[in-house]
C-alpha cells in the first residue's frame, strides 16, 4: 500500500520507519527537507502532491494549528487526497480542531481518524505504542451514527552475525585459551488499539460501531560461531575453550478492545463491536562451536567444544469487546473477539570436531551440544453482548483464541574424521528440550567445573 507521513520527529520518524518495514511504500513531506534524512522513502513537494499519492496519510505534528494547515491550508492534503481516501492523525489536538478539519475533507467524501498515539518517543523506537480513538454521536434525525476505528501495527526485525575465530594460525599460550561468541538479542513490543463508539439519539435508526486490531511481527535471525579452523595449531598449557552461548528472546504484548454502544428511543438500535489481536514471533537462527581441520592440544587442562542455544519466546494476545444496544422498539447487539499468535523457534546447534582435526586434552574432552529453548504463549479473547427493548432484542457475543507454537530445528554433537585423545575421558553430548539444571545430572562433575571455568 501507498503511505504518506507527515512530521518527521522524535515520534514520527520511527513511526514511518516501522510502516516501511511493514512492506508499505512511504511518502513523506517535510517542512525541513533534512528532516527526512536516509529514510527510504519518496519525498513530496506539498501536502497535496503527498495526498494524489497515497490511499492513507498520517500526520504526527505539534498543535491543531498544524494540522489545519496541512490538511485545509495551500497546497494542503485536501487538494491532492482522492474521494474515499483517509487521513489518520496521531497528534493530540482540541476535539474542536478535528471535528472542523473532519468536516471540511467529509465535504470532499475524505475520512478523517482522530487516533492519538501514546508512549512517547522511547515507545516508538522500542515499538511501544497505543492508539486510540473514540467516536461519540448525538442527535435526533432519521439516522444517527457513530463509528470508531483503531488500528496499531508493529513490526520488529533484528538479524546479526557474531564470530569468534582462530583461523589459520598458530597460538601457543601458557595458560589458558578462550574463544568464545556470545550473543543475547531482545526484542520487547507492546501494542494497544482501543476503540470507543457511542451513539445517543431519538431519530428512526441509531448505530453505533467500534473496531480495533493489534499486530505485531517480530523476528530475531542471524548465526553465532566460535571456531578453530583454517588448519590453526593451538597449544596451550591450561583449558581451552570453544564457547558459543546463544540466548534470544522475544517479549511481546497484543492488547485489542473495541467498544460500542447504542440507545435510541426510536425504531431500531444497533451496536457492533469488534476487536482483533494478532502477534507472529520467529526466532531462526544457527549456533556453531567447532574445531574444524586443526590441531588442539592442552598439556595441563581441559578441552570443551560446547553450544548452548536458548531461546525464548513470551507472547500475550488479549482481545476484548464490549456491545449495548437498547431502544424502546428494537434493539441487536453484536460483539466479536479473536485472538491468534504464531510462535515458532528454529535452532540449527552444532558442537563438533570434524576434518582431520587432532585434539589431545591432558585431563577431559568434552564435545556437548544443547538446546533448551521454549516458547510461552497466553491467549485471551472476550466479548459481552448486551440488547435491551421492549418489542425485540437480539444480542450475539463471539470469541475466539488460536494458538500455533512450534520449536524445530538440529542439535548435533560429534567428532568426526578427527583423532580426539584425552587423559581422562571423553563425552559427546546433544540434549535438545532440556533446561541446563536437568543437563547438569547427565553429564558428570566435569560438565559443572567447565560451567563454572567458562562462566555459562
Amino acid at each position: 500500500m501507498k503511505v504518506g507521513f507527515i512530521g518527521l520527529g522524535v515520534m514520527g520518524r520511527p513511526m514511518a520507519l516501522h510502516l516501511h518495514k511493514a512492506g508499505h511504500e512511504l511518502f513523506v513531506w517535510a517542512r525541513r527537507p533534512a528532516a527526512v534524512g536516509d529514510l527510504p522513502a519518496s519525498v513530496c513537494a506539498t501536502p497535496a502532491e503527498l495526498g494524489q499519492q497515497c490511499a492513507v496519510v498520517f500526520t504526527v505534528v505539534t498543535s491543531s494549528a498544524d494540522v489545519e494547515n496541512i490538511a485545509l491550508g495551500k497546497d494542503g492534503l485536501i487538494d491532492g487526497m482522492a474521494p474515499g481516501s483517509v487521513l489518520v492523525d496521531c497528534s493530540t489536538i482540541a476535539p474542536e480542531a478535528a471535528r472542523k478539519i473532519a468536516a471540511r475533507l467529509g465535504e470532499k467524501s475524505i475520512h478523517m481518524l482522530d487516533a492519538p498515539v501514546s508512549g512517547g518517543a522511547q515507545g516508538a523506537i522500542d515499538a511501544t505504542l497505543a492508539t486510540l480513538a473514540a467516536s461519540v454521536s448525538v442527535g435526533s434525525g432519521t439516522v444517527n451514527l457513530s463509528l470508531a476505528g483503531a488500528v496499531s501495527v508493529t513490526t520488529n526485525t533484528i538479524t546479526t552475525d557474531t564470530l569468534a575465530d582462530i583461523d589459520n594460525s598458530d597460538v601457543d599460550s601458557g595458560g589458558a585459551v578462550a574463544i568464545t561468541a556470545n550473543a543475547g538479542s531482545e526484542i520487547h513490543a507492546n501494542t494497544i488499539a482501543v476503540a470507543l463508539s457511542v451513539a445517543a439519539g431519538s431519530g428512526t435508526v441509531t448505530l453505533a460501531g467500534g473496531f480495533a486490531e493489534a499486530i505485531a511481527i517480530n523476528s530475531i535471525g542471524g548465526s553465532t560461531q566460535a571456531l578453530i579452523e583454517g588448519g590453526s595449531t593451538v597449544d596451550a598449557v591450561g583449558n581451552i575453550g570453544v564457547n558459543v552461548n546463544d540466548s534470544p528472546e522475544i517479549y511481546s504484548n497484543i492488547v485489542a478492545a473495541a467498544v460500542a454502544v447504542s440507545a435510541s428511543s426510536g425504531s431500531v438500535s444497533g451496536s457492533l463491536a469488534l476487536a482483533v489481536s494478532v502477534a507472529e514471533n520467529t526466532i531462526d537462527g544457527s549456533s556453531r562451536a567447532s574445531i574444524n581441520a586443526s590441531d588442539v592440544t592442552s598439556t595441563s587442562g581441559d578441552i570443551s567444544v560446547t553450544t548452548l542455544a536458548d531461546n525464548q519466546i513470551d507472547a500475550v494476545a488479549a482481545a476484548a469487546s464490549g456491545s449495548v444496544a437498547a431502544s424502546s422498539s428494537v434493539g441487536v447487539s453484536i460483539a466479536g473477539a479473536g485472538a491468534w499468535a504464531k510462535n515458532v523457534t528454529t535452532n540449527q546447534i552444532e558442537a563438533s570436531i570434524v576434518n582431520g582435526s587432532t585434539v589431545d586434552a591432558d585431563d577431559s574432552l568434552d564435545v556437548l551440544a544443547v538446546d533448551s529453548s521454549s516458547i510461552t504463549a497466553r491467549l485471551v479473547s472476550a466479548s459481552i453482548s448486551v440488547a435491551a427493548s421492549s418489542t425485540g432484542a437480539v444480542g450475539v457475543g463471539l470469541s475466539l483464541a488460536l494458538t500455533e507454537n512450534e520449536i524445530g530445528g538440529t542439535t548435533t554433537a560429534t567428532i568426526a574424521d578427527s583423532i580426539a585423545t584425552a587423559g581422562s575421558g571423553v563425552s559427546v553430548i546433544a540434549n535438545d528440550g532440556v533446561t541446563l539444571a536437568e543437563l547438569e545430572s547427565l553429564v558428570s562433575r566435569r560438565w559443572r567445573e567447565l560451567c563454572q571455568r567458562f562462566g555459562l
